[in-house]
């Protein structure tokens, strides 16, 4: 469920906590469960999976993530080439900043989501990445309780780049 003030009052502010504690090295003995038994079905799934466990970092997460299908959910309708849309956002409390809702795949939208956006857009990440505007991140969720978000300024650094 989201609040009012947009911030997640389920399950995925717990995976957010916990994949912080886990970025910093201090993996919680039930993020270490959780995550053993998991399959990853995309290496995206994987490299989240990963983060939250202590092994690698949001840099790899988006280098996959550009070059991967997204699922970006929308509270207004959405037309062709993603006009008129208006993304759902959340509070990062880490950043201090507005995040964009995303998911690696449709299937992971849940009633809580949906609730709030009807509809959503599925695009590549790299167009993704290059929309986002400035002082805005990206929450990406995959799979079941798990979640990595990507700051402004590495979005930034990646926009950058996609440019050149």
């Amino acid at each position: 469920r989201v609040t009012r003030a947009g911030v997640f009052t389920d399950w995925r502010v717990w995976a957010l906590a916990q994949w912080f504690a886990c970025a910093t090295g201090d993996v919680p003995p039930k993020i270490a469960l959780m995550t053993q038994d998991y399959i990853p079905l995309t290496k995206l799934e994987a490299l989240v999976r990963n983060a939250m466990a202590g092994i690698g970092n949001e840099r790899y997460v988006l280098g996959v993530l550009t070059t991967s299908r997204v699922c970006i959910p929308s509270t207004t309708d959405v037309q062709s080439e993603g006009d008129a849309m208006t993304p759902l956002t959340i509070r990062s409390q880490r950043f201090d900043c507005p995040m964009l809702v995303v998911f690696d795949d449709q299937r992971h939208i849940g009633p809580d989501v949906s609730g709030r956006a009807r509809y959503w857009l599925e695009a590549s990440g790299d167009w993704l990445v290059k929309q986002v505007a400035p002082g805005h991140g990206l929450t990406l969720f995959v799979g079941p309780s798990m979640a990595c978000e990507l700051s402004p300024d590495l979005l930034a650094e990646t926009r950058s780049a996609l440019s050149s």
